[in-house]
């Protein structure tokens, strides 16, 4: 049964595959013509939010699960693992930059391209984690000899590279990407060997190690009935592309069907400013901006690219902003931030206001240090004392009462370099340390 699975899924992704260039859709339909043969079927449909025919976020996925079905049944997946990955490799073998002028742009944005039935790939793929991660897995698989003929690299030149940009995350990934480049990473630094070998010795250990039935139902029999019959082909061919295929049914029609109504007319959550692609943070704008990396917008946007797409040729959608980084290439960004951020440094202007004949020291200091360390006492000090004196004082004494308070010691205020201690008199004009003056002592 599992290997009528395995057929099945291979000949549902060879219908949708682009013979070319390897890619394949986010989403497709595919029907049955007799009991061996597969083909596509009209019709449209999306799940999650994603294009159907776009090489994106569910489409990477699959890249992923055949390197992994290469990568730990090598034998066993060869003939059908392979053929389905070689496309892909060939396209990264012909555009491979061993040495890349910028020092980063191994693979340049064109290493991926669509046909007929894939209309589009992620934009910046090359710089989405949850993108390249699963599309350099596929290095793990063998590559023909022939394909590496009168180039300067190997395919472990590859591997090399890819796993390096991998593993480079940086701290403010989102969790969705930074989960597939850890992925990426075990997978093209040979931890998938480790779980080759522990497949191959569950073959034998699964009826000891599992007596329970509860514990492992599918798994015991089908290495029970193999291994009864012939020890030698069939042990590793039952298991082989278990874990691959499993999830494969799983991984796409549970979650995002469900979630695929998620285009209300009043808005949704979204990570890219365009799609409706977030079906993990509730329906609700409060309970979209309480995770981290979503924005909420007002519906499914069309006619405009998402964040960090190319934009020479086409607007940025709404909250978004085409900046343009040179070479001919723009891309989309979130605008920089609003200068709302810098209003409570603002209000502090009420200080030199307050005491306008006081030397002109004391308000340049107050509004530059204390908003930075003593935001609270600047309004507490100046707004109780400051603005009755002035227009109560300035009239009549003002002009008088500060000349005098100035020159003498002050009774009421004092030099401190701590905001709170007044300085010893004989300490005052020391440059050891910074010293400002407190109008209340």
């Amino acid at each position: 049964a599992w290997d009528m699975l395995i057929d099945t899924s291979y000949k549902f992704l060879e219908t949708t595959q682009c013979p070319n260039t390897g890619l394949v859709p986010n989403w497709a339909l595919v029907k049955e013509v007799d009991w061996e043969t597969l083909t596509k079927q009209s019709g449209s449909f999306s799940g999650s939010g994603t294009p159907q025919k776009e090489f994106g976020a569910e489409a990477s996925r699959t890249m992923w699960r055949a390197a992994f079905d290469a990568a730990v049944y090598p034998a066993e997946s060869e003939a059908q693992a392979g053929a389905f990955l070689e496309p892909l490799q060939k396209m990264m073998v012909e555009h491979f930059e061993p040495s890349p002028l910028n020092g980063w742009e191994y693979f340049p944005s064109n290493t991926l391209q669509g046909c007929d039935h894939v209309d589009s790939v992620f934009g910046s793929w090359n710089f989405i984690g949850f993108i390249f991660g699963p599309v350099y897995s596929a290095l793990v698989a063998k590559i023909p000899d022939e394909l590496f003929q009168g180039k300067s690299f190997s395919q472990q030149t590859m591997v090399d590279v890819t796993c390096d940009i991998a593993s480079d995350i940086a701290s403010s990934e989102s969790y969705y990407a930074r989960s597939w480049q850890v992925i990426s990473t075990m997978t093209l630094n040979g931890g998938l060997d480790k779980i080759r070998e522990l497949f191959k010795g569950q073959t034998t250990k699964m009826p000891t190690v599992s007596p329970k039935p509860t514990s492992d139902p599918t798994l015991q029999p089908t290495f029970g009935a193999t291994v009864s019959k012939q020890p030698t082909d069939p042990p590793v061919a039952s298991p082989t592309q278990e874990p691959t295929l499993s999830r494969s049914p799983t991984a796409n029609p549970v979650a995002s069907p469900t979630k695929a109504p998620v285009v209300p007319t009043d808005g949704c959550c979204s990570q890219n400013y365009r799609d409706c692609s977030v079906t993990w943070c509730g329906t609700t704008q409060e309970s979209c901006l309480a995770c981290d990396d979503t924005v909420w917008i007002s519906g499914q946007q069309t006619g405009c690219q998402a964040i960090w797409n190319d934009c020479i040729n086409s607007p940025c959608c709404d909250g978004l902003e085409c900046v343009e980084l040179g070479g001919g290439y723009s891309q989309c960004w979130v605008p920089s931030g609003t200068p709302t951020t810098d209003a409570p440094t603002i209000p502090p202007t009420d200080s030199p206001t307050g005491s306008p004949v006081s030397p002109t020291d004391t308000p340049t200091d107050t509004p530059t240090l204390e908003p930075t360390e003593n935001p609270t006492p600047t309004p507490t000090f100046e707004p109780t004392e400051d603005p009755t004196r002035s227009p109560t004082l300035e009239p009549t004494e003002d002009p008088t009462a500060s000349p005098s308070k100035s020159p003498a010691g002050p009774p009421e205020g004092c030099f401190s370099n701590n905001y709170k201690d007044c300085v010893h008199p004989d300490h005052i004009g020391m440059d050891t340390c910074s010293q400002i003056w407190l109008p209340t002592g």
